[in-house]
């Protein structure tokens, strides 16, 4: 059993509420079984969003897609969700030469010839026992509580590892260590504060910030080049959501003058302005469409457009 949230926002980076959120069992789309707690309380589905644009629910290990819809946004669908429970380390009396009877069970009395298990599994279970969990440091993840010291505790410890869970943050930090983030996993900032990422950030491709009011985040080092613009609330087929302030907030996100890679996901991204990207940043478009609703160029002289193959192009998409 795991639980998943994430939150719900239109065009304008504004929390929905009353959204609607059918979870549904991927690839087949049938309606899943959701719960309310970790002890199987049955809840209905679907479910809305609070007054703050977020949901939650329990789900048994498998894979799902949550459809939502709302008033101002147009119906989209989020697929392939993976709830997995965490790999548990436990003793065991094999041999060198044994088995294991449970992909779950990795014996450690002996050799490293009993480590039979999936890589997938072993790195999960490196993230979660070698990088510092926040909430071990006292953070919540309720969307609500300060998370702030608590964050920058972890990060004094060593790279940190967010559980799901929405992480408030209302004083300026410094991640100065790696970060990684589960599914279901993002943090939200208070107005005038600022969120700087010195490392790579590990996530999914899932929306990782919610920005209230003129809160900000910086990424900053060569290792955190690859950004997807999905933490950023930007995805693909959305026709009722200018992608446009979201994009420029991705932007102005980075250091100027430092290598930023954006892959976006195939699909079609819908415009209403410009963006100016920061001078260094390098796009690659893959199956992704431009479409502009206005007279508006998204790429600007210091940003360049490659494609699968790596030559450097320039999407060509309508204006309407």
């Amino acid at each position: 059993m795991q639980r998943y949230t994430n939150n719900v926002q239109n065009q304008s980076g504004q929390a929905v509420q009353n959204a609607s959120v059918t979870v549904l069992n991927y690839p087949s789309l049938t309606t899943a079984t959701i719960y309310a707690d970790n002890s199987g309380t049955p809840m209905g589905n679907p479910i809305t969003t609070d007054k703050l644009g977020f949901f939650a629910f329990y789900a048994a290990d498998g894979r799902y897609s949550v459809s939502i819809a709302g008033p101002g946004i147009k119906p989209y669908q989020l697929d392939d969700i993976l709830e997995e429970e965490q790999l548990a380390l436990v003793a065991g009396n094999g041999t060198d030469a044994g088995t294991l009877t449970g992909a779950e069970i990795v014996p450690v009395n002996r050799g490293a010839g009993l480590l039979q298990t999936t890589l997938t599994k072993v790195a999960t279970f490196a993230f979660q026992s070698f990088a510092p969990n926040v909430k071990g440091y006292g953070a919540k993840g309720d969307g609500s509580t300060d998370d702030s010291a608590a964050l920058a505790m972890a990060d004094a410890a060593g790279s940190t590892y967010f559980t799901a869970g929405v992480y408030y943050i209302a004083a300026n930090i410094a991640f100065v260590n790696k970060t990684y983030f589960a599914a279901g996993a993002s943090i939200k900032i208070a107005t005038g504060v600022t969120v700087t990422f010195n490392e790579r950030i590990d996530a999914p491709r899932q929306n990782l910030f919610t920005f209230v009011g003129t809160a900000a985040v910086l990424l900053s080092g060569e290792g955190s080049h690859a950004v997807y613009p999905e933490w950023f609330g930007v995805f693909p087929n959305r026709t009722a959501v200018d992608s446009a302030p979201l994009l420029q907030t991705l932007s102005n996100s980075v250091i100027a003058g430092r290598e930023c890679f954006i892959p976006f996901s195939a699909g079609t991204y819908y415009l209403n302005g410009p963006v100016n990207w920061s001078t260094g940043t390098i796009i690659a478009s893959g199956c992704a469409t431009f479409v502009y609703t206005s007279n508006q160029n998204l790429f600007n002289t210091v940003a360049s457009l490659t494609d699968n193959s790596g030559a450097v192009s320039k999407q060509i998409a309508n204006n309407i």
